[in-house]
């Protein structure tokens, strides 16, 4: 959910956990998704609904615990935050620092301290430690929410899901998924909807809600040991590239701009768009939505057991709530929201082990799960989610969930 989209302002009897991570823009400014919310931090109210508009005193009592929730509107609050940026700018993760300062100052209780994911510097390797943290202080202040379920629950759970095949002597390991699924979306189907037709071609002016389409007719990955280390020194970075074992450690070299810290997360890329009818001046932003190529879209439904061809795809379904209704058919959701071409990490790697039918390749995924050095070889050659549906076939995961 995006930030301006929550309800921040709740009556104190409520008791609510906020998991906030944000990316900061400009000079220190929220995001699109943020931008309310950063104004009512920096105004001083303390109502984000806050016209400003003061009635007489006379003509307005408030009881103490009312007047409380004025002073301090988030006294129903817990909250963590995690702020993404790059320190290449001064104001490195600002709108992050100003949401974890603020929520606080507001009466909210921070959990645990703010976590920052440095671009330069192995961005993912931190964002998963301060998820993990997460994870161990949530279980602690809240015990009874803990998602770690009995193995009888599990099974008994399991059994009501012929399709997913018996489980095995790992039952025990699969903590999350009957909590995570029994709150999920079923998938319906709207068939008395019309079906969304491709929009007409845009004229202008462009926005994220009607961008303008580009071919992307170049994608070079820049950063690498050779780029970085120039001609001069390439049996140098092939002695480093020799050893498997030092190839992703912290390696500082030279820059004419700063140092910069080579992990196999760090990526810059050339970009070249065919803009053919876009008009622009220097200095304009530009913000980049990919979609997901047809071909890899139809492999995944294939992969999943779906025909590209079947209609139900460009029939408007439930999942549109996923995206607030921006994206109201399988189809559009796979193509523009659902990211096709990551690895899946760990967490989701727990989920579907549950629905392999095979021990042996339950055994197997869930080893990747645990995130350790199998993992880290395991994703050398970034299979997706469809290579790795391929790789293990008895999991058979119906695509509602999977999109889930």
């Amino acid at each position: 959910m995006e930030l301006d989209s929550y309800p921040f302002f709740q009556q104190a009897d409520i008791r609510s956990i906020n998991i906030i991570i944000t990316s900061t823009f400009g000079q220190g400014n929220a995001p699109d998704g943020g931008i309310k919310v950063e104004e009512w931090l920096t105004s001083g109210k303390t109502n984000l609904n806050d016209d400003n508009k003061h009635a007489d005193d006379s003509s307005v009592a408030h009881s103490s615990e009312t007047a409380s929730t004025m002073r301090s509107p988030l006294l129903w609050c817990s909250y963590a935050v995690c702020a993404i940026g790059s320190s290449a700018y001064p104001f490195y993760c600002g709108f992050g620092k100003l949401v974890d300062t603020k929520f606080e100052e507001l009466g909210g209780k921070r959990l645990l301290p703010m976590g920052t994911c440095d671009a330069l510097n192995q961005q993912l390797k931190s964002y998963n430690e301060w998820e993990t943290l997460a994870v161990k202080t949530l279980r602690k202040a809240y015990p009874h929410a803990c998602l770690r379920l009995e193995i009888d629950e599990t099974v008994s759970a399991n059994a009501s899901r012929p399709d997913r095949g018996t489980f095995s002597n790992v039952e025990d390991q699969l903590i999350f998924n009957t909590s995570i699924l029994s709150a999920s979306i079923s998938l319906e189907f709207y068939s008395d909807r019309k079906k969304r037709m491709a929009p007409a071609e845009h004229k202008g002016p462009f926005t994220r809600d009607k961008p303008f389409v580009a071919t992307v007719l170049q994608n070079i990955e820049l950063v690498t040991v050779q780029n970085i280390l120039g001609d001069a020194a390439i049996e140098s970075s092939k002695r480093f590239s020799a050893n498997p074992q030092n190839q992703f450690q912290q390696s500082s070299i030279s820059s004419i701009v700063r140092t910069i810290t080579i992990d196999e997360q760090h990526s810059v890329r050339l970009l070249v768009f065919d803009t053919t009818g876009l008009s622009y001046s220097p200095g304009d932003h530009v913000c980049v939505l990919p979609e997901n190529t047809l071909s890899n879209v139809n492999d995944f439904l294939l992969a999943c057991g779906w025909k590209p061809d079947d209609e139900r795809l460009d029939q408007s379904c439930s999942l549109a709530s996923l995206t607030n209704g921006k994206y109201e058919t399988i189809r559009e959701i796979l193509t523009q929201y659902i990211d096709l071409i990551t690895t899946p990490q760990p967490h989701m790697l727990k989920l579907i082990a549950s629905f392999a039918s095979d021990p042996g390749e339950q055994r197997a995924i869930l080893e990747l799960g645990k995130g350790a050095q199998r993992y880290e070889d395991w994703k050398i050659n970034a299979p997706s989610v469809k290579e790795m549906l391929n790789q293990f076939p008895s999991v058979k995961i119906p695509l509602d969930e999977i999109i889930q």
